[in-house]
């Protein structure tokens, strides 16, 4: 959308906020190995990286994705939400090629997320 590079987690979140005067009302910005950021008109997360054994990326923002559907379908709150997003994400990184991530995994995980309100 913004054909442009951004350098600085600052100006990324700057050009993000500017998509919620379009009527977006919450936006995930996949980070890669630098985690996730969360933002509302109301509320910033960053939400951390956590240290795996990454054996493959593939399908791990599509996870990301499911994870925030899932959260909201179930009317998780904003924390839970995020936490499942990122486990389900995570899940994912430590399976080999196209294996999903499991439940059991996802769940594991998610009691390590750590949340940082920016």
């Amino acid at each position: 959308h913004f054909k442009e590079e951004f350098k600085d987690l600052k100006t990324m979140i700057r050009k993000a906020e500017s998509l919620l005067d379009t009527g977006i009302q919450m936006i995930m910005l996949s980070l890669g190995s630098e985690g996730a950021v969360f933002i509302t008109a109301a509320k910033k997360y960053k939400i951390e990286p956590l240290k795996l054994d990454v054996k493959s990326t593939v399908g791990a923002g599509d996870a990301m994705v499911a994870g925030l559907a899932y959260a909201l379908e179930n009317e998780l709150n904003l924390e839970e939400m995020l936490k499942t997003a990122a486990a389900a994400s995570s899940a994912t990184l430590i399976k080999d090629g196209t294996e999903m991530g499991s439940l059991k995994d996802l769940e594991r995980l998610k009691k390590s997320i750590q949340l940082k309100r920016l």
